[in-house]
């Protein structure tokens, strides 16, 4: 869609760019009136056929008097575009094509792009793509001399000229792809798999330019709920990285010190239609180690999605089904927390048989208790013995499918560092963030698949 902008003055903007966002405008055009802004790539497309068409938005029909107009009539413009980001955080890059019937000399915050002034050149042939994204926290500024040569006119004829700035506005909204081509939905990838990251989801379909001026960080979430930020080498509006750590990671771009994180493309609801992560709260991308990390987290956020009404507190759960050993304890009963039985029967559905602990007097066997993992002098052990092991862990670094657990209660962690358990008002649901506030919460187990012999 085509979007004409108003006149403006360098001390009064008259007219502000129509998809600027809420609180501070994040982008407006000072000076000049040579710019046609558009908001979609096709669009911008169009529109750089349609000014080399003739259809410019400066024009200059000068009346040519060959005794006076032998040498170039040159034109000065000057235009400064503002990525400046607003009051909630929402900025633009911008992609330019300059269409000028005629040479330019074209220079971007002082810096020189075009030397053609004088030189001449039909319209059709006159598109000139500025090879760089405009970025926030630049000036952005493009003065412009347009020489208006003249090819043998007859006398006293008009000879129509000008130009036309085609301008894209991107909106930043960083976009990640994994190896299998799945896009800002649940990223989750094995350690020393590639993901890809570009400023914009428009960047997956069309070849926009790069820019050596956009870096990018990661951040790896700790056991204590902290980030520690790595810059990646790889600079630019697109590019590619090997995933070589595992963890939980948040991103975000850096563009002239200003910072723009990798943000939920969509709500995810919690169990029974209840909203629980809204788009636009921090996104993350989940590196694991092992096969069976990513088992266990799949499997346990199947339940956040189906609805399922077995972990309910108040009804009681047959564990008889999930263990041929005798003799156990076969109900949890109704209003007993169900968070370690959850843990147990996602560990059991994707193989993982985590044994049962004899009780005495009773002369009974249950799953594990949440006190029983947390406690690091407890043996937590599976069966068969040879295939997986589990690993008392150090807190350091979690990863997805990492058991969590605090004092009363316990699940699996997902991707994003949220863990997800079976909760107390009949719901499977996505806990926040860990360590919860005022809680502590803390990965302490993982499954590890055994090497074969």
């Amino acid at each position: 869609m085509k979007t004409k902008l108003l006149t403006l003055t360098i001390a009064v903007a008259l007219g502000w760019f129509a998809f600027a966002l809420s609180g501070f405008a994040a982008f407006e055009i000072l000076g000049d009136d040579i710019c046609s802004v558009v908001s979609e790539y096709s669009c911008f497309e169009d529109e750089i056929e349609r000014a080399r068409k003739g259809e410019l938005s400066q024009s200059n029909s000068t009346l040519v008097n060959p005794r006076k107009n032998l040498s170039p009539i040159k034109e000065k413009y000057s235009t400064q575009i503002s990525l400046t980001k607003d009051a909630d955080g929402n900025a633009h890059v911008a992609a330019v094509a300059l269409v000028p019937d005629d040479g330019c000399d074209v220079r971007v915050n002082g810096t020189q792009w075009l030397n053609e002034s004088g030189k001449g050149h039909d319209i059709s042939t006159g598109v000139r793509r500025y090879g760089k994204l405009l970025l926030p926290g630049d000036e952005n500024r493009f003065d412009i001399e347009y020489s208006q040569t003249f090819y043998d006119p007859a006398v006293l004829e008009n000879d129509l000229d000008g130009l036309t700035m085609v301008v894209m506005p991107i909106p930043i909204d960083i976009s990640v792809k994994d190896s299998s081509g799945k896009m800002n939905d649940r990223i989750l990838v094995k350690k020393g798999e590639t993901i890809e990251i570009a400023i914009h989801p428009m960047f997956w379909e069309y070849d926009l330019p790069g820019n050596d001026k956009i870096e990018w960080e990661l951040g790896q979430l700790s056991g204590t709920g902290k980030l520690s930020w790595e810059k990646i080498g790889t600079k630019g509006s697109k590019i590619s990285i090997q995933m070589e750590e595992s963890g939980i990671f948040r991103l975000r771009a850096t563009i002239n010190g200003i910072s723009f994180d990798y943000r939920r493309h969509q709500d995810v609801p919690h169990h029974r239609g209840v909203v629980g992560l809204q788009g636009g709260d921090y996104d993350y991308v989940g590196v694991y180690d092992y096969d069976i990390q990513k088992k266990l987290v799949d499997r346990a956020y199947l339940y956040c999605t189906q609805q399922s009404d077995k972990f309910l507190q108040d009804k009681p759960f047959d564990l008889s089904v999930y263990s041929s050993l005798n003799p156990i304890f076969p109900f949890q009963m109704k209003g007993a927390p169900k968070c370690n039985i959850f843990v147990y029967v996602v560990a059991y559905e994707e193989g993982v048989k985590i044994d049962m602990i004899l009780r005495l007097p009773f002369m009974y066997r249950t799953p594990p208790l949440v006190e029983e993992w947390c406690n690091p002098l407890e043996k937590i052990r599976t069966s068969p013995y040879p295939r997986y092991w589990v690993h008392c862990y150090d807190r350091s670094f979690p990863e997805p499918g990492f058991i969590v657990c605090g004092s009363e209660h316990m699940g699996i962690l997902d991707y994003d560092g949220r863990w997800i358990s079976a909760g107390d008002i009949n719901v499977v649901n996505k806990r926040a963030c860990f360590p919860g506030v005022g809680e502590d919460f803390y990965p302490v187990e993982a499954f590890r698949e055994r090497e074969s012999n």
